[in-house]
């Protein structure tokens, strides 16, 4: 796993015999604290509806991307300044900042913004998932006799 973080697989299709399944469904299986300078592990059994009558003598599996969501806190310590590096990067006036909710709780919120955007159109950049998932992707081939 890329780091403590609770990730789980967020897109994957299953191929075969020239057609793709997007819908999956996922189970944790086991989990292996990071230790020794070494990363963490997750296994996952992955599940797809299939045909019963399907042709699986040549297929694969697609991991597109895996994703962790953030919890409050790790808005602010950890994606809060990553976001607001790309922000300026791509040359997006947006400012974040970390302010207390009314429960007191530190959130990660909008300061500034230009002044033709909408909020709407500034949260969809500043929450979207580009800045906590991991793209691959990683193709299985998978042998299956009918």
């Amino acid at each position: 796993m890329p780091d403590e973080s609770d990730w789980t697989i967020w897109s994957a299709h299953f191929d075969f015999s020239g057609q793709s399944i997007t819908e999956f469904s996922t189970s944790l299986t086991s989990t292996q604290a990071a230790a020794g300078g070494q990363p963490g592990k997750r296994c996952d059994q992955v599940g797809f509806y299939v045909p019963p009558d399907a042709d699986l003598s040549s297929a694969s599996l697609v991991i597109e991307s895996i994703g962790a969501y953030p919890t409050a806190d790790e808005y602010c310590s950890l994606y809060m300044p990553k976001i607001q590096q790309a922000l300026q990067q791509r040359g997006i006036a947006i400012t974040l900042d970390c302010k207390p909710n009314a429960d007191g709780v530190m959130t990660m919120q909008i300061i500034s913004k230009p002044a033709g955007m909408s909020q709407d159109d500034a949260q969809k950049i500043v929450y979207s998932d580009e800045f906590y998932t991991v793209k691959g992707p990683w193709t299985f081939a998978v042998k299956l006799g009918q």
